[in-house]
């Protein structure tokens, strides 16, 4: 979907509870963000980024502890890390939340889950 269609489709996506996912480049999510907030529906920003389709499926797959080691080391905070990791994707995806869920910030892992 091009975001110039959101605004025509964004009573039906509320009315069925959506969110739309944006994996788009950045200067091009910039050019759009009016577009994209200026709506009553939740936006997720894809968070793996665009992909180099020139490097095929194997050239494409992040590891995922070096994007952890990442994450923590832009977003120190824990109680941060709580709600980007945690509560964020609860409420966006009604998961049922396990209330051991936790954050080991020593490590820099999500237990529990």
């Amino acid at each position: 979907m091009e975001f110039a269609e959101i605004p025509g489709l964004a009573s039906r996506i509320a009315a069925c509870n959506w969110a739309v996912d944006v994996w788009a480049p950045l200067p091009r999510l910039i050019a759009s963000l009016d577009v994209i907030l200026r709506r009553d529906i939740p936006v997720i920003f894809e968070h793996m980024g665009m992909p180099d389709v020139r490097a095929g499926v194997a050239g494409n797959e992040p590891d995922p502890a070096k994007l952890l080691d990442l994450f923590c080391a832009w977003v120190d905070d824990v109680e941060l890390q709580q709600k980007i990791l945690v509560d964020n994707p609860t409420r966006l995806y009604g998961f049922q939340r396990d209330a051991s869920a936790s954050i080991n910030t020593a490590s820099g892992v999500i237990q529990d889950f």
